[in-house]
């Protein structure tokens, strides 16, 4: 193996970087420039993440290993990367999710691995949600990345939350309408000055009616998501105003 490509440094795409890196030692980890203080040392990705899931569940998976500097390489925007036998990734950086995102298109085959710049979309819970988490999401940029990914030649996408999708172009589109809805929505709650519990309960109901669904159904991972959504979404509506 060549290349470990985490598409950004949250832990839940990046977080096994050190355990694959010592299996595939002549491996070099790309990641955007942005992200890589956060390999060789993630004492802050761990800090956050404690923070917004709970010592309990951080606990359960596991923490992170340090990756060595010298094993770590930066990706730039539009940066090609040879696969070998004739296959080539192409890098677009796609910040909104997190200001490092990068997502990867493999050249002729329409195929884009999107990382989480399309949002969620739970394989027993069929409606795409965004995924606005702190402490770097900005809604301008998610949308802008959207719109940049719309414009190219894309059939499929391979996402990590989760499985391949078709129909891309739809989906970008979806997408958007979503952030854009989900800005008037949270504007709305703050001005009621309600929590962030209830905003994300609010969300949930809201998700529900538009596929037709129980909030009983909602699973416990995608009411966990909404709520770290919301926590970001709301700290960029708080910069904003500022």
């Amino acid at each position: 193996m060549n290349y470990l490509l985490p598409t950004h440094v949250h832990l839940d795409h990046c977080g096994a970087c050190g355990t694959l890196a010592r299996k595939y030692p002549n491996a070099s980890v790309l990641v955007h420039p942005r992200g890589e203080p956060h390999l060789s040392d993630p004492t802050r990705l761990v800090k956050g993440a404690g923070e917004l899931f709970g010592e309990q569940l951080m606990q359960r998976y596991g923490l992170p290993d340090p990756v060595e500097n010298s094993r770590v390489r930066s990706v730039a925007d539009d940066e090609a990367i040879d696969l070998g036998n004739g296959m080539t990734l192409r890098s677009i950086w796609t910040p909104g999710h997190a200001s490092h995102h990068l997502s990867y298109i493999l050249e002729g085959t329409g195929v884009l691995f999107t990382g989480d710049a399309v949002g969620l979309r739970h394989p027993t819970f069929p409606a795409s949600m965004p995924t606005t988490p702190p402490p770097s999401f900005n809604l301008d940029k998610a949308v802008e990345s959207l719109r940049r990914l719309s414009e190219l030649t894309i059939k499929r996408l391979c996402t990590p939350h989760f499985g391949t999708l078709d129909g891309a172009g739809e989906l970008f589109q979806r997408n958007i309408s979503a952030l854009i809805d989900w800005r008037s929505k949270l504007d709305s709650f703050i001005s009621r000055g309600l929590s962030v519990d209830q905003m994300a309960s609010e969300l949930i109901e809201k998700v529900c009616e538009g596929i037709g669904r129980s909030v009983a159904d909602v699973p416990q991972y995608v009411r966990v998501s909404i709520r770290v959504s919301v926590l970001g979404f709301v700290g960029y509506l708080k910069w904003k105003s500022e």
